[in-house]
């Protein structure tokens, strides 16, 4: 049994609490940011969320494999 796991990370943007954009290509994600930060200045939060994405069913396949 092919005990790996995939794991793909997603980019998150989010402009004053709203999420933006999200995406796996972090180049996407901050160009949108220099969109918005050139847009509406340095007065709003902008924050960047980097989140580890894997498919649970996999997961529990392996763990019920062991």
């Amino acid at each position: 049994m092919n005990t790996d796991i995939k794991i793909e990370l997603v980019f998150y943007f989010t402009f004053d609490g709203l999420i933006v954009v999200h995406s796996t290509d972090y180049r996407i994600v901050w160009n949108e940011y220099i969109k918005y930060y050139n847009k509406y200045g340095p007065k709003h939060e902008y924050y960047l969320y980097t989140v580890n994405k894997h498919d649970l069913k996999e997961f529990i396949k392996i763990k019920e494999w062991y």
